[in-house]
């Protein structure tokens, strides 16, 4: 305890009842009672803020995600409804500006249709991250 063995602490007490008289040992040990009771209670409030603040960053991380996922996510969706329409006008003034077919009237030629349909959008190619790069999450290295 504190490298301090049995005969340091009986001169101690020895010390403490020559200098506290006898019928006052009663009182300080309350007192000392009570201030251990009180920086318990410090403690343990401290504590208790310290994880109710860890959870409450963890809460907004976790939002955040969850919000950043929904914007990528509205985003794709977004990108994805521009590209289709942005493929049928492309269609569409092919098929206008297309001379008109001997066969069938209206109809465009076939080159130019299976260059429309075979064009794919967002078709770039997706880097992996490496493990050098400051952007992959925590969780996904093990």
């Amino acid at each position: 305890m504190f490298g301090i063995g049995w005969s340091e602490l009986a001169v101690i007490l020895c010390v403490a009842i020559i200098f506290i008289h006898p019928k006052d040992l009663p009182a300080l040990f309350r007192k000392l009672g009570r201030l251990y009771s009180k920086v318990k209670k410090m403690y343990a409030e401290i504590v208790a803020t310290k994880d109710q603040f860890v959870k409450d960053i963890e809460e907004a991380a976790a939002l955040e995600e969850k919000k950043e996922a929904q914007e990528a996510a509205a985003t794709a969706g977004a990108a994805t409804v521009g590209t289709a329409a942005a493929g049928a006008t492309s269609a569409a003034a092919t098929v206008a500006a297309a001379p008109e077919s001997s066969a069938q009237p209206g109809t465009p030629p076939a080159a130019d249709l299976g260059a429309d349909l075979s064009a794919e959008p967002n078709a770039a190619p997706i880097a992996e991250p490496s493990e050098s790069s400051p952007y992959i999450h925590p969780s996904s290295v093990e």
